[in-house]
C-alpha cells in the first residue's frame, strides 16, 4: 500500500509516502494459488514427521505423548500464515494418528482436537493485539496464557476421543489429561517462539557480527546439556545442581543475542534434554518414562517462560534507549541545520553543510539537493555529499547529468506529492533510474523530502545509505519541518538578493540622473543618512555631515523648513509620500 495514493482524493492528506509498500504486520502472509497449495502440503509434511516423533515417546498410550512439538509449528503457521492453512493441520495430524492402532473416527477426531488447538490459539493471540515478535513482556505474557489455555482443547478431545472410542479407559482419563496437555502446552512454548522469530527478523536474525559469539554459545550450551542429560543422575533431582548448569549460558544468549538466540538455545536444550531423559539419563528419572518425561517438560517449559520474559524486558530497554539516542540524533540536527542557516551567508555555503549536518547525525552516507529547473521543467542535481570513506564517482554523475521530471525517480516523486518519501532499497524499486548505479557503488535505503516555502516549491533533499532501511515515519515528520526551515531561508536571501539587485539599479540610476536620497531611521533615534549621490550634489565629502535631522535641515532655507518639516511629519504619520519644493 503507497499511502500517497489511498483513495481518499487528498495526496497530501499523508504523512508518509513509501515507493515500495510498508512493512506490514508479519503475522499474516499473502498466499494464493500454487503457493497456498505448497504450504499447506509442507505443513502437513512437518506436521506429520513431528507428531511421529512425538508419538515415538509415548509411552502411557500409543497417542498420547508427554512430547509433542507439533503444537509449536501449527501455532506458528497459524499466527504467521492465517487460518487458512488449517487443512495443512488437520491433513498432518489425521495421517499421524491413522498409523495408530486406533479406529479412523478416533483418528478424525484428534485430528479435529489438535487443528482447533492451533485456530483457538491464533484467534485468542489475534484478538489480544499480538505481536508475533514477541519483543514485549505484555506479548509474551499473551502468548503463554494462550497456549496453556488453548492446549486444553486438545487435550479434552483428544483424551475423550480415545475413552468414548475404547481405546483407553475412563479410569485413566486424568493422567492422558495430564500428559496431552503438558506435552502440548510445552512443544507450543518451545517451538513456536523460535519460527516466530526466524519469520519476524528474517534479514536479520541475529544481531549484527555476533554470528560467531552465537556458535560459540551453542557449543558450549550442547556440552552443557551432554553433561547435565548425558548420563545418570549420581544424586536425587531435588539436589541436583547441574540441572541449572545452563542459566548462565540463557542469560548470556538474552543479553547478547536476543530473542532470536533464546529462543534456539531453549530448542537446542530440549533436544538433548528430551534425548537424555528418554533414553534413562540426567537428573530428571522418575519411576516410570512418563513420569521423568513430565518432570523434564516442567522444568523446559519454566525455563523457556523465564528466558522469553527476560529478553523482552531485555529487548524493550534496547528500544528505549535506541529510540532516545535516536531522537537525540534528530534534535542535534534540526539544531544543527538552525545555526548552518543562522551563520550561513548564502545557500551555496549553507546547502554543503545542511547535506552533511543531516547525514552525518541520523548516520546517512550520501546527500544530495536538487532544485528546479525553469526552462527543461525538471531537476537538476545541485550539490552532493557523502562520507569521507564512500565512494560513489560514478553515482554522482549520473545523478549531476540527470534532470527528472514530476513523478520520475525519488526526486521527481517528492515534487509531484510535495510530501516525503522513501525507498527501503533502491535497487529493486522500478521508478528509480539510477538503480543500476547505485547497486554498483552498493546504496540501498534512501529517503526524501521536498524544500517548501508555503506551498511553493524549492527543491528536495535525498539521502542514501548502504544499509536497507524501512520506513521511519518520526524521521520523515521531523525532517519535513527541517525542509520548510530551509525554504524559509531560502526565501528570505532571494528576497535579499532581489532588494540588492534594486538597490544596485536605484543607485545607477540616481548616479546617472544626478539624483540623491536621504533616509531617516523612525526607530527613535531619528538617523539621517545620505546617499552619496546627494553628498556631491551638496558639494560634501563621504561622511562630513553628521547623521542628524538637524544637521540636514540645516542645509535647506530658513523661510522652507517649517513647511518641509510639517510634510515629513505628515508623512510619517499617515506612511505615505510627500511633495514638496524647498530650497
Amino acid at each position: 500500500m503507497d499511502l500517497a495514493r489511498q483513495p481518499n482524493g487528498n495526496p497530501r492528506s499523508s504523512k508518509l509516502s513509501a515507493t515500495s509498500p510498508l512493512p506490514r504486520p508479519r503475522s499474516v502472509v499473502n498466499l494464493s494459488g500454487g503457493r497456498y497449495l505448497l504450504s499447506i502440503l509442507v505443513i502437513a509434511g512437518l506436521y506429520f514427521a513431528a507428531a511421529r516423533l512425538g508419538l515415538s515417546l509415548a509411552s502411557v498410550h500409543t497417542n498420547v505423548s508427554p512430547v509433542w512439538p507439533p503444537t509449536g509449528i501449527a501455532s506458528a503457521a497459524v499466527l504467521l500464515l492465517g487460518y487458512r492453512v488449517w487443512p495443512g493441520i488437520l491433513l498432518g495430524a489425521f495421517l499421524a494418528n491413522l498409523l495408530t492402532p486406533v479406529p479412523v473416527a478416533t483418528s478424525v477426531a484428534i485430528a479435529i482436537g489438535n487443528t482447533l488447538e492451533a485456530l483457538s490459539t491464533g484467534f485468542l493471540l489475534r484478538s489480544f493485539g499480538f505481536h508475533t515478535a514477541l519483543d514485549r513482556a505484555r506479548d509474551v505474557f499473551k502468548f503463554v496464557i494462550a497456549v496453556l489455555i488453548c492446549t486444553m482443547v486438545s487435550a479434552t478431545i483428544g483424551t475423550l476421543s480415545l475413552c468414548l472410542g475404547h481405546s483407553a479407559k475412563w479410569a485413566d482419563f486424568g493422567s492422558l489429561w495430564m500428559t496431552w496437555w503438558l506435552g502440548d502446552a510445552v512443544g507450543g512454548l518451545v517451538l513456536a517462539p523460535l519460527l516466530l522469530a526466524w519469520r519476524t527478523k528474517s534479514r536479520s536474525w541475529l544481531p549484527k557480527q555476533r554470528d560467531i559469539e552465537a556458535v560459540v554459545l551453542l557449543v558450549l550450551l550442547s556440552l552443557s546439556a551432554i553433561a547435565t542429560f548425558g548420563g545418570p543422575s549420581p544424586v536425587s533431582v531435588h539436589y541436583y545442581p547441574l540441572a541449572r548448569l545452563t542459566v548462565p549460558l540463557f542469560l548470556w544468549a538474552a543479553f547478547r543475542l536476543g530473542q532470536s538466540g533464546v529462543t534456539l538455545a531453549s530448542v537446542v536444550l530440549s533436544i538433548f534434554a528430551v534425548w537424555g531423559t528418554a533414553n534413562g539419563l540426567g537428573p530428571f528419572i522418575s519411576s516410570t518414562p512418563n513420569e521423568s518425561l513430565l518432570l523434564l517438560q516442567v522444568f523446559l517449559g519454566s525455563n523457556v517462560v523465564t528466558f522469553l520474559f527476560l529478553v523482552a524486558v531485555v529487548e524493550e530497554r534496547r528500544l528505549i534507549q535506541e529510540t532516545l539516542r535516536e531522537n537525540e540524533r534528530r534534535v542535534a540536527a534540526h539544531l544543527a541545520v538552525t545555526r548552518i542557516l543562522a551563520e550561513s551567508p548564502a545557500l551555496s555555503d549553507a546547502t554543503p553543510q545542511i547535506l552533511q549536518r543531516i547525514g552525518e547525525t541520523l548516520n546517512w552516507e550520501v546527500g544530495a539537493m536538487w532544485t528546479p529547473d525553469p526552462e527543461k521543467e525538471a531537476l537538476r542535481c545541485l550539490t552532493v555529499w557523502h562520507a569521507p570513506a564512500i565512494k560513489i564517482d560514478r553515482f554522482e554523475a549520473v545523478s549531476r547529468e540527470r534532470a527528472l521530471t514530476p513523478g520520475v525517480g525519488l526526486p521527481g516523486r517528492v515534487w509531484s506529492r510535495l510530501q516525503p518519501a522513501w525507498i527501503p532499497d533502491v535497487t529493486r524499486d522500478q521508478n528509480f533510474p539510477r538503480a543500476p548505479f547505485a547497486a554498483t557503488e552498493g546504496l540501498h535505503g534512501a529517503f526524501a523530502f521536498p524544500v517548501l516555502f508555503g506551498e511553493k516549491f524549492l527543491g528536495v533533499m535525498e539521502f542514501f545509505s548502504h544499509e536497507i532501511r524501512e520506513p521511519d515515519e518520526t524521521l520523515l515528520a521531523m525532517i519535513g519541518s527541517i525542509g520548510n526551515q530551509i525554504g524559509q531561508f531560502m526565501e528570505r536571501k532571494s528576497a535579499e538578493e532581489a532588494l540588492l539587485e534594486n538597490r544596485e539599479w536605484l543607485r545607477l540610476t540616481m548616479a546617472g540622473s544626478r539624483m540623491g536620497t536621504w533616509t531617516r531611521e523612525l526607530d527613535g533615534t531619528n538617523r539621517v543618512v545620505w546617499s552619496p549621490e546627494l553628498e556631491r550634489i551638496f558639494g560634501l565629502e563621504p561622511g562630513e555631515v553628521p547623521q542628524t535631522e538637524e544637521a540636514f535641515f540645516d542645509f535647506v532655507h530658513p523661510d522652507d523648513r517649517a513647511a518641509l518639516a510639517e510634510a515629513v511629519r505628515r508623512g510619517i504619520q499617515t506612511h505615505s509620500d510627500y511633495d514638496i519644493e524647498f530650497r
